[in-house]
């Protein structure tokens, strides 16, 4: 599947948000940055943006799902697409029903049509069970928006 034709297709959906995972964390990171360029992005390394800022860091373990989508919000004014990256640690502190609120915030809450929102989210994650074979998280067609980052063979 090529990127840029799939963003084309992520931009006319309402809820224009993904996830991309892989055992690599260097791979996405590395495909990540190379779309941002390329698609005129924004990325946010979530790790080092907790590193930076101290209170954060500090908080991680009453940082909720609440406060990341007011920072997602935040990091996605003026953008058309907003790439997350490494921000497994944070869903490593989250009970299950705060991660099931995340997900339910790609399925159906990030909402194109509102301008808080309009820029495409895509979500970076490490691949485990639970990505690889549980979660569904669907557009318009019915097709998942849950990829592996090599069933992407091109960023144009």
């Amino acid at each position: 599947m090529n990127f840029g034709q799939y963003l084309e297709f992520l931009k006319k959906e309402k809820f224009s948000s993904i996830i991309i995972y892989s055992k690599s964390h260097r791979a996405l990171s590395k495909f990540s940055q190379q779309a941002v360029v390329k698609h005129k992005g924004k990325y946010l390394d979530l790790l080092n943006y907790f590193i930076q800022h101290s209170e954060l860091a500090k908080g991680i373990d009453v940082f909720k799902m609440e406060d990341l989508l007011s920072l997602l919000k935040k990091e996605a004014v003026g953008q058309s697409l907003l790439f997350v990256d490494k921000m497994d640690f944070l869903l490593d502190t989250w009970r299950d029903d705060e991660k099931k609120a995340f997900y339910r915030l790609l399925q159906n809450q990030w909402n194109s049509f509102l301008e808080d929102m309009k820029a495409g989210l895509v979500i970076c994650l490490r691949t485990n069970n639970f990505l690889e074979n549980k979660l569904k998280i669907v557009d318009t067609k019915g097709n998942s928006r849950v990829h592996k980052l090599s069933n992407f063979k091109a960023i144009d």
